[in-house]
């Protein structure tokens, strides 16, 4: 099918039957049969146009020894942390709180980069404005290395699921008609992430926590804001923007087909041979789902053994082609979408 041994991916917009001509790249069409090699048993085999207009086929599929399941497509959410007072400001206590972004240069739990914020209350001051000069510190400390400065957002706002939310960049002022006494919240929201690179650099979401430092009330040593538990760490949770699985799809695409002409992987870099993927750069926006069949491979004539392989068939999880679509023109009903483990997977295969 191609250079990968193991796994392959179609990405499936139409799906043509009978007669139709199979022309375009992404178009489908299912084969079904039986054959005496195969014990009599029922297989399919399916056709596809590459995104080089090649028609290619898979292997034969014994129906009965595979394993198909239906994945509904999942994005991955962006998340943030909402400061909130515990009390008024306590004049001459500085205020300080840590955003501690882990993996921040290896995967080791060890690496781990610290930028902090700082505000120092005085009489009088109120909630806002202590908030205010907060977010304006975090703000102005992200900047200092810019490419930090694309982490996240910093906002005042009247209620923690982000009412009224108004922006704090480095260089805002304080105005009370604008910044007014009911934005009592700060949140601190990621942005999406990052330079994208298809197959080299994926499409990541920030590792973080918010770690308040205490203050000294009534000669106590407290936590001035509301804190998850005893952690004494800002609960971080999801936001309603998601980035989409697009990305991840084309990062598998490449994964799949990637050596195609480029064996050693940009290792030629600049001169490299470009391959042609089926997911754009203008698809990795989209959401996808898929569906997933897993069969084996029997060698020929001395090879008896099985070799366990993966056809992944994506399409837009909005488009005119849906994984049911898929389904039925297998002739699959009733497909268990729970995933199983490795193990499980090999039984299935060779029950």
């Amino acid at each position: 099918m191609n250079g990968t041994q193991v796994r392959n991916l179609f990405y499936v917009k139409a799906i043509k039957t009978g007669d139709q001509a199979m022309t375009t790249p992404g178009d489908l069409k299912v084969i079904k049969g039986t054959n005496v090699k195969l014990s009599g048993k029922e297989y399919i085999q399916l056709q596809y146009v590459n995104p080089d207009g090649k028609l290619i086929v898979s292997d034969f599929i014994v129906k009965d020894q595979a394993r198909i399941e239906e994945v509904a497509g999942k994005g991955t959410p962006l998340k943030k942390a909402v400061l909130e007072l515990v009390e008024d400001p306590i004049a001459g206590e500085d205020y300080i709180v840590d955003i501690l972004v882990h993996n921040y240069q290896t995967i080791a739990e060890n690496s781990v980069l610290a930028k902090y914020g700082a505000a120092h209350a005085i009489t009088g001051m109120s909630k806002t404005e202590l908030l205010f000069r907060l977010a304006k510190s975090f703000a102005m400390n992200f900047r200092r290395d810019a490419h930090l400065n694309d982490f996240f957002t910093f906002k005042l706002a009247t209620a923690a699921a982000g009412t009224g939310a108004v922006e704090v960049k480095f260089d805002s002022k304080y105005n009370t008609s604008v910044y007014t006494s009911s934005h009592i919240y700060l949140i601190i929201e990621e942005k999406e992430q990052m330079t994208w690179y298809r197959g080299t650099f994926p499409k990541q979401t920030v590792h973080f926590d918010v770690a308040p430092h205490t203050v000294i009330s009534n000669g106590d040593e407290v936590q001035p804001f509301v804190t998850d538990g005893e952690s004494g760490l800002v609960k971080v949770e999801t936001t309603s923007t998601v980035i989409p699985n697009g990305y991840d799809m084309a990062d598998l695409e490449y994964e799949c087909h990637g050596e195609i002409g480029d064996q050693l992987r940009e290792a030629g870099y600049p001169n490299n041979i470009r391959t042609k993927y089926a997911i754009s750069d203008a698809d990795v926006t989209k959401m996808f789902d898929a569906v997933e069949i897993y069969f084996y491979y029997i060698g020929r004539n001395t090879s008896p053994e099985k070799s366990e392989k993966q056809l992944t068939l994506v399409v837009d999880h909005d488009g005119s082609v849906s994984t049911s679509n898929i389904l039925s023109a297998i002739g699959v009903v009733g497909v268990d979408a729970t995933l199983a483990d490795h193990e499980e997977r090999i039984a299935t295969l060779e029950a």
